[in-house]
């Protein structure tokens, strides 16, 4: 029986509500990490995008969540919240390299088919 490999079984899903968007990255032991809202800031320069995150305590996935919120909402012209939850038990630090990188890649290929 083939095992997956860290990262393999990582899905994104999207919903637009009303004119915004929310992403869920989810992984391995699916929980919810991390939490970023991206939106155009109400100073004095309102094209300045804010992004703001809630993490829980120990969760390190606020590294995926803030700048894919940037980006998209960037890209979309819209609030996008991203909402990640990925665990997998005792990673290298090259196995952690891999699984970001295929969480980046899987969400810029669905932030691309959406446009």
């Amino acid at each position: 029986m083939n095992q997956l490999q860290p990262g393999e079984d990582l899905s994104i899903q999207f919903q637009k509500i009303g004119r915004d968007y929310l992403f869920t990255i989810c992984g391995g032991d699916q929980h919810i990490g991390a939490v970023s809202t991206a939106y155009k800031g109400q100073g004095t320069d309102q094209q300045e995008w804010v992004v703001q995150t809630n993490k829980v305590p120990g969760h390190k996935e606020y590294v995926l969540t803030e700048p894919m919120a940037q980006q998209a909402a960037q890209e979309l012209q819209a609030t996008v919240t991203v909402c990640a939850g990925i665990h997998y038990d005792h990673l290298t630090t090259s196995e952690i390299e891999a699984v970001v990188d295929r969480a980046w890649k899987q969400f810029l290929l669905t932030l691309s088919a959406m446009k």
